[in-house]
């Protein structure tokens, strides 16, 4: 049996102050509502680390409207929360840089009903088209 593709849904900032969600859709329980393995992997030096957890194709879906809704990049955007893992971003055009560039706060606990562990911190200089969802995010729809 050929396992699922992995596939980026997001990749942003650079050395010591990234974030990327990875995803493979898991052996189908039920072909209406996929579950994904997903992987969100923070780097926020000197902490780093990865979160996995399972989200529904559900899920991923209004994360990816509320990415595209977001008006010149700006805005909040969560994936998950209640007793799921929960990924928070918000998004504001940098104070005190190019004003054509974008500081995200990146919110990250392995459940969104207890803030603890907790991981905050911010990318600084991310282009305006972040949010913008790519063909292996559309390829899960």
């Amino acid at each position: 049996m050929e396992a699922n593709p992995v596939r980026m849904l997001i990749s942003i900032g650079g050395a010591g102050a990234s974030l990327e969600v990875k995803v493979a859709q898991q052996a189908s329980m039920s072909p209406e509502e996929p579950w994904f393995d997903t992987e969100i992997r923070a780097d926020a030096f000197p902490f780093a680390g990865t979160l996995r957890t399972v989200f529904t194709l559900s899920d991923l879906r209004r994360w990816g409207e509320a990415l595209t809704a977001l008006r010149d990049g700006t805005g909040r955007v969560v994936l998950g929360g209640g007793r799921a893992a929960e990924l928070a971003l918000e998004a504001e055009p940098q104070a005190g840089g190019p004003p054509d560039r974008m500081a995200i706060s990146v919110d990250v606990v392995p459940s969104g009903d207890d803030p603890y562990p907790r991981l905050s911190y911010i990318i600084f200089d991310a282009s305006p088209s972040w949010s913008a969802v790519g063909p292996s995010f559309n390829a899960l729809f």
